[in-house]
C-alpha cells in the first residue's frame, strides 16, 4: 500500500474508481483493477453491495459477506487502500433518507463494520474528507441518509456548509467530490424519470453549491459519481452554474447496462458507455490536469479523456 502523502507533498496521484458492484455478476473490472500495482487508492462510489431485502443485523451481514467474499473484491482490497461512500442499495433501492423503523441505522452500522471507514463525531456521520498532501483532498459525501425533501435538502445544512467551506479553504490542487448520485443535468425522458432521486431534484441546493464554486473560482474540482449503470465524462450543466465543472460517472463494475435507448452526448458530454468498467483517474498537480481512463473487464481502455481543472 502507498500511504497518503505528507501535508506538504505535491506529486502526481493515480486512483481507481467504480460503483454498482452486484455480486451476482462476474466483476471482471474489479479483477483487472486488482491486478494493477500503480493505484494509490480506490474509490467506491456506492452500491458496493445489493442489500435489498435485508432487515436485521444478521440479514445485512449475510449480504456483506456475500459481496465482499467474492474473489475480485478480496483481491482489490488486498491491492490498495479504499475510500468509500454508500448509495441506496447498501440499504434498500432508492431509499430517500432517514426512516422510523431503524433500517437505515442498522445498514449504516454494517457499512462501518465491513469497510475500512473510521467513525466520525457524531458516530453516525458518514461524510468526511481525506487529504493526500497538497495534491488532492477527497470530499466523501453522504447523499442519501440526510435528505429532507420537505425542506429541499439533498444534504443536511451541516453537511452542505461543511462542503462549501471545505472547498473554499482546501489547500490541495484538486478537490475530488465522491458523490454517489450525479450532480450533472441529464437530458431525455428516461433520465427525467429519476430526476427526483438525484441533485436535479433539489435545485436550490444544487444551484447554490455550483454557484458558490463558480463565484469563488475554486480550481481543481472534480465530481466522481455512480448509480446510473453508465460511464460518462463531461460538464455538469449545459448552461449557467456548473457549465465548466467536470463530472465522471464511474462503473458499473458488475451490472446490466443502463437501458436508455440513447446515451448522453455532445456538446455537454464527451463520453458515455454502458460497458462494465472501472476508471483510472490521474491527477497531475504540475499541469492541473485530470486524465480519465475507462477500462473494461478485458483490461481494454475504451475511453481516454483529459481535463484542465
Amino acid at each position: 500500500f502507498r500511504t497518503a502523502f505528507a501535508d506538504d507533498t505535491l506529486a502526481p496521484l493515480r486512483i481507481g474508481a467504480a460503483s454498482c458492484i452486484n455480486p451476482h455478476y462476474p466483476l471482471l473490472p474489479l479483477r483487472r483493477a486488482a491486478e494493477r500495482t500503480d493505484l494509490d487508492a480506490f474509490l467506491l462510489g456506492g452500491d458496493t453491495l445489493y442489500a435489498d431485502g435485508a432487515r436485521t443485523i444478521s440479514g445485512f451481514r449475510d449480504k456483506w459477506y456475500e459481496a465482499l467474499g467474492r474473489e475480485p473484491h478480496r483481491l482489490l482490497r488486498a491491492s490498495t487502500s479504499l475510500i468509500a461512500t454508500w448509495d441506496d442499495h447498501e440499504v434498500v433501492d432508492n431509499f430517500p433518507g432517514p426512516d422510523s423503523d431503524g433500517i437505515v441505522d442498522v445498514a449504516r452500522d454494517r457499512f462501518f463494520e465491513f469497510l475500512p471507514v473510521r467513525r466520525q463525531v457524531p458516530p453516525e456521520r458518514l461524510w468526511r474528507s481525506v487529504r493526500w498532501g497538497r495534491t488532492a483532498e477527497f470530499f466523501v459525501l453522504d447523499a442519501r441518509s440526510e435528505r429532507n425533501r420537505a425542506t429541499g435538502e439533498y444534504l443536511s445544512k451541516e453537511q452542505f456548509e461543511w462542503l462549501k467551506t471545505g472547498l473554499s479553504r482546501c489547500p490541495a490542487r484538486f478537490k475530488v467530490v465522491l458523490n454517489s448520485v450525479p450532480i450533472s443535468e441529464f437530458p431525455g425522458p428516461l433520465f427525467g424519470l429519476q430526476r427526483e432521486d438525484r441533485w436535479e431534484g433539489f435545485p436550490a441546493q444544487r444551484t447554490a453549491l455550483l454557484k458558490h464554486i463558480d463565484d469563488e473560482q475554486i480550481p481543481g474540482v472534480l465530481w466522481v459519481s455512480g448509480d446510473f449503470h453508465l460511464a460518462t465524462a463531461g460538464r455538469v450543466s449545459r448552461t449557467g452554474p456548473g457549465s465548466t465543472a467536470i463530472e465522471a460517472l464511474v462503473g458499473p463494475a458488475g451490472q446490466r447496462p443502463n437501458t436508455s435507448p440513447t446515451y448522453p452526448g455532445k456538446p455537454q458530454f464527451d463520453f458515455a458507455s454502458g460497458l462494465n468498467n472501472y476508471t483510472i483517474i490521474d491527477l497531475d498537480p504540475g499541469t492541473g490536469t485530470a486524465r480519465l481512463q475507462f477500462v473494461d473487464g478485458d483490461g481494454r481502455v475504451f475511453g481516454d479523456l483529459s481535463y484542465a481543472l
